[in-house]
């Protein structure tokens, strides 16, 4: 993304992003950079070249739909769908990528986003994506950038990229180990 982001394009996105909370108006800015003002073409090459993943929570979205979304940016995975282990609808929930697999578990205490209500969240599935990458020797993970409570936005970075950004406060993971817990390095 920085390799494209010149003086006048941060200048314009800024202007677009206006002002407010910190967390909120980067994201804002990171989601024009990536909307492209329009251009279909050249929003897609910028979001599978940073494997870039945004969730807005208003927008109403299937785990299966998310999971397509997911595996878009991550073509080293092939043909990535939830099932449920054992076969039956009482098995553990989770990703399979051929002959790999990952649980999909939730660290959550929201009692709405959890395996006894059937609702899975975004951050579960992304770390179930995380394991499969890790598993099939992919050295990138998607991490995610600080959420402002109705977006969560997750980029593709390797480890050295992840933790300088993770030690300037810029991911939403507070410190290194929880940065290597959530993108399963």
């Amino acid at each position: 993304m920085l390799e494209e982001l010149g003086d006048t394009l941060r200048l314009v996105l800024s202007e677009q992003a206006g002002v407010g909370d910190a967390d909120k108006r980067r994201l804002d800015l990171v989601e024009l950079y990536y909307a492209a003002s329009g251009d279909e073409s050249t929003s897609t090459r910028r979001r599978l070249k940073d494997r870039f993943f945004a969730h807005h929570d208003d927008q109403p979205t299937s785990a299966k739909q998310l999971v397509e979304s997911l595996q878009e940016i991550l073509p080293e995975l092939e043909g990535v769908h939830l099932a449920r282990i054992g076969g039956d609808d009482d098995g553990p929930l989770v990703l399979r990528s051929g002959e790999l697999f990952a649980a999909v578990a939730d660290e959550t205490d929201d009692e709405e986003a959890d395996e006894e209500s059937g609702q899975i969240t975004v951050r579960g599935l992304v770390h179930a994506m995380n394991v499969l990458l890790d598993r099939a020797g992919v050295r990138e993970r998607l991490v995610a950038l600080p959420g402002d409570g109705r977006r969560e936005i997750y980029m593709g970075l390797p480890l050295a990229s992840a933790m300088v950004l993770c030690r300037e406060g810029l991911l939403d993971a507070e410190d290194p180990e929880e940065l290597m817990d959530a993108a399963a390095w």
